[in-house]
């Protein structure tokens, strides 16, 4: 399969309150129980990474949610990136009070897309990274927002190329259209944007088996794997996830 470094296995959490939902194709919020449960069960069964997303935060316009980051932080000493309603440095700086070791944003980047310089001039480009969500049209891929529900008309690979020149340390690349769907991954997308930026990207949204992980583990520019459904469903556990290479 593919090459001896390391490709990070991450265990994506989508909230609303305490709870954990799974949408599909970011419609029919399922409620499968406390965020907080989860994410210690893949902490204790070794996943690399978790990152939280809000899902409703930015849709709402409503202040990002500390306590569900400080539960899941203080139960899990791996790194956690915090996404969902981050709008300013005040923000930033309290996810990183709160235990996340990055922040992910999205919404607000569009809106100002100087958010993310200063996340890292102030923090380091290492904690400014970006939530592109992206669902496919006629000529390619388009950024949606508000979690994944309102589309922006801007391309994806003018907007992952502008977020590298701000300095964003690393994209989060998830396909709408495969979101929940269990089907597997959209590998043209990940290979388009893979191509088109330096930085690291992590790709989620679609995997269901092990072969899809590992269609994408076969990419050389891939840095991380994020799951969702597949790992709340049991399609494979932690461990088998994280053994792959």
């Amino acid at each position: 399969m593919q090459n001896s470094r390391h490709i990070r296995k991450i265990a994506r959490l989508d909230i609303k309150n305490e709870k954990l939902l799974k949408p599909i194709r970011a419609e029919g919020l399922r409620n499968l129980g406390l965020a907080e449960d989860f994410s210690k069960l893949y902490y204790e069964n070794g996943i690399d990474e978790i990152i939280v997303v809000d899902i409703v935060a930015s849709l709402y316009r409503r202040d990002p949610n500390w306590s569900i980051l400080r539960s899941i932080s203080n139960n899990c000493h791996i790194p956690i990136t915090y996404c969902g309603g981050i709008r300013s440095i005040k923000h930033v700086e309290e996810a990183i009070m709160n235990g996340a070791d990055k922040v992910a944003v999205n919404t607000y980047a569009m809106e100002s897309p100087a958010i993310i310089e200063r996340i890292s001039r102030m923090q380091g480009s290492q904690c400014a990274i970006v939530m592109i969500d992206a669902k496919k049209v006629p000529n390619g891929w388009e950024c949606y927002v508000d979690g994944g529900r309102e589309t922006t008309g801007i391309k994806v690979l003018d907007w992952a190329q502008k977020v590298q020149d701000l300095g964003a340390g690393g994209i989060f690349l998830n396909s709408v259209d495969k979101d929940g769907t269990r089907n597997g991954m959209d590998m043209e997308l990940v290979d388009t944007v893979i191509a088109a930026v330096s930085i690291p990207v992590v790709v989620s949204g679609g995997a269901g088996s092990l072969y899809h992980v590992d269609e994408v583990l076969k990419r050389s520019g891939i840095s991380g794997i994020a799951c969702a459904s597949a790992l709340h469903y049991g399609d494979f556990t932690v461990k088998q996830f994280i053994m792959r290479n």
